[in-house]
């Protein structure tokens, strides 16, 4: 079950971004995650409520010091539709073949732009595990984290960290 964001987890990586001078965009509305959850058919687990009701990824062109940005939710789009979106270099083609259950995995985070992408498991109950997966390629993929607050746990601890699964 994915547990509830300590609240000094997302206020450590707000201060952080803030520190690097990433502009945080408000948090997503309710009504935001609502639309989100009703056009996917999911249900955020509250963790992620938690952490996108309060810091709502960053802004287009904005990357921490590892060069991994966080996306709005407004952007998050389903892996086989990275599979459709990103055929150049890397080229994510195919991954929808190769990653179990591919269309519950929603991008939410790439490093140095797309060379490789950070997904989180979503379905329609918000207690199943929501495991993050890393993304490199159209065959290439691993377990990063258990959960999305584990995978905000390693990257607040050192946002470097979370690119050894």
């Amino acid at each position: 079950m994915e547990s509830d964001t300590p609240p000094e987890l997302w206020q450590t990586i707000s201060q952080h971004w803030q520190s690097l001078g990433i502009t945080n965009p408000p948090g997503a509305t309710d009504a935001e995650i609502d639309a989100f959850e009703r056009n996917h058919g999911v249900r955020l687990p509250t963790g992620i409520r938690e952490f996108y009701s309060h810091v709502d990824g960053m802004s287009l062109g904005e990357w921490d010091e590892s060069l991994i940005r966080f996306w709005p939710l407004s952007e998050w789009y389903s892996v086989p539709v990275l599979s459709l979106l990103c055929r150049g270099i890397p080229d994510f083609g195919g991954i929808e073949n190769f990653l179990p259950d591919a269309a519950s995995y929603f991008v939410f985070a790439d490093h140095s732009i797309s060379i490789h992408v950070y997904a989180v498991r979503l379905t329609r109950d918000p207690t199943t595990p929501c495991q993050v997966v890393n993304i490199s390629g159209g065959e290439h993929w691993g377990v990063q984290s258990a959960s999305f607050v584990e995978f905000l746990q390693t990257y607040a601890k050192d946002s470097w960290d979370v690119f050894v699964p």
